[in-house]
């Protein structure tokens, strides 16, 4: 006789299966072996929604949406003009460390209000929709996980943020421009350099290290606050593409013959 092991994958790893005994006489009925699990994916792109709560959105169905946001009147609230509110939605996990492209469109009601809105990609410790992971303290500041990539847009301060390698750079934006009316943002990444704009127009750049490195745990998120002073924060047509890295299927078991 000649022996042999098998592995097989469950719960997220390899697991032992036994011994595998190839006997001289083949039994009436062949018998195969456990087949793979294939592990959690990521999401694939475009990865497109509407946000206008209808339900003929592509893909909002695998996103969450957390804390005081919800849909009203055709597009997604963040927050309504009340102080103390945090809203955002959290997407699948995408892998898209060489580049992406997230664009929105992002109202707030007025330039003395506050406090802002912010986009990250961040690992994520909880996978949408079933659950939400807790929302950051500071949409607009982005004070987040080093290695982050995100962006923020304080409407109290007139200041944006931009994170990147574990550092937070900022600089002064024209808020009372944008206030009252809807806005198109844009946050793109090249491999080497952060973008952020508004109706076309760069508000800030970041050059980022070309070790960066992403994970299929990570993902988007799109948030605002409200603290003392408040600001109704809307959100709608969200859309990303970038170059998906899908997650590698598990090695195949080989099959087994009989012996001659």
């Amino acid at each position: 006789e000649v022996a042999g092991t098998w592995s097989y994958y469950s719960s997220g790893n390899w697991q032992s299966g036994g011994v595998a005994v190839a006997c001289p006489f083949p039994p009436s009925s062949p018998t195969s072996l456990p087949s793979a699990e294939p592990p959690p994916s990521v999401s694939p792109l475009p990865w497109t929604c509407d946000l206008d709560g209808t339900g003929t959105q592509t893909d909002c169905g695998t996103a969450a949406v957390c804390g005081d946001a919800s849909f009203v009147g055709g597009y997604l609230q963040l927050t309504p003009n009340t102080g103390s509110k945090n809203g955002f939605i959290q997407l699948p996990p995408l892998l898209m460390s060489k580049n992406f492209d997230i664009r929105l469109e992002y109202y707030f009601s007025s330039a003395s209000g506050a406090d802002g809105v912010g986009i990250t990609y961040r690992p994520c410790g909880t996978v949408a929709p079933a659950t939400c992971d807790s929302a950051p303290g500071s949409w607009e500041q982005v004070g987040w996980q080093e290695g982050d990539l995100s962006w923020g847009l304080s409407e109290y301060a007139g200041t944006s943020y931009m994170a990147h390698d574990g550092m937070v750079a900022n600089t002064a934006w024209s808020h009372a421009s944008y206030a009252s009316q809807w806005n198109s943002l844009h946050l793109r990444f090249d491999g080497s350099t952060l973008v952020g704009s508004i109706g076309g127009n760069n508000i800030q750049t970041a050059h980022v290290a070309s070790t960066f490195s992403a994970s299929g745990d990570w993902c988007v998120m799109v948030g605002a606050r409200t603290g003392d002073y408040s600001n109704e924060h809307r959100i709608r047509s969200l859309s990303i593409t970038g170059s998906f890295e899908p997650a590698l299927p598990p090695p195949s078991i080989p099959p087994t013959s009989p012996p001659p």
